[in-house]
């Protein structure tokens, strides 16, 4: 049984909350804990009421509001497993992701494992694109590391509101660590109007400067 600490942050957006969760406590041949970390929302978040008085998971409130990268570091401090992952609370993940990835892990050197992304959308998505194709999951959800290797590359930048994970995976090729990728899909995120990811499309000045921050460190 694989033993995996899971932080999954919240701000506001709780409606597919249960899902996720449900979908971390499905995986196959693995002992999950979670912690669910509120980011600042304007109403405190609440657990689903199956998960209440669970003593797998933990609910943990900041005061001010933390971006995303914040809120997993937050979350981290209360990890103790081998294993660590991260979950958006409007995504989810199939029932074999864990296994998989702890399994490409202990088959290889890498220092992380990962698998591809399915994107969906269960309502509308209001014009946004979903894409169709699968492909290799470079996201904070999509990834399975060990506790070593995360206290090499160190937290997320807490500062970025978009692209501290693009930050992070450049600190950790600059160490020259390297990934494993599984064919199966492990991610399957979701495409929705509230996700950062449509609410932030125009705003590019976040990652202009995660490419100064790689070059500074390349040149």
């Amino acid at each position: 049984m694989t033993a995996v600490e899971v932080v999954m942050p919240v701000r506001n957006v709780t409606a597919y909350m249960e899902e996720a969760v449900d979908s971390v406590f499905a995986q196959v041949d693995t002992e999950p804990r979670l912690v669910v970390v509120d980011a600042g929302s304007d109403v405190p978040v609440v657990l689903p009421p199956r998960y209440h008085d669970d003593p797998r998971v933990t609910l943990l409130r900041s005061e001010i509001g933390l971006n995303a990268g914040g809120a997993r570091n937050l979350g981290v401090r209360q990890s103790a497993c081998e294993y660590l992952a991260f979950l958006d609370a409007d995504d989810r993940w199939p029932p074999t992701r864990t296994r998989d990835l702890a399994a490409a892990l202990r088959a290889s050197n890498a220092a992380v494992a990962l698998g591809m992304v399915r994107h969906f959308s269960s309502t509308s998505s209001g014009g946004l694109h979903v894409p169709a194709n699968l492909r290799p999951a470079y996201a904070a959800g999509g990834l399975l590391l060990p506790w070593s290797t995360w206290h090499r590359v160190g937290p997320f930048e807490s500062g970025l509101r978009t692209g501290e994970f693009v930050e992070w995976y450049t600190r950790f090729q600059a160490l020259g660590l390297t990934a494993t990728i599984v064919e199966s899909v492990t991610l399957e995120r979701r495409v929705h109007a509230a996700s950062t990811t449509a609410t932030q499309r125009a705003d590019r000045s976040e990652y202009l400067k995660v490419v100064r921050a790689w070059m500074n460190r390349n040149g």
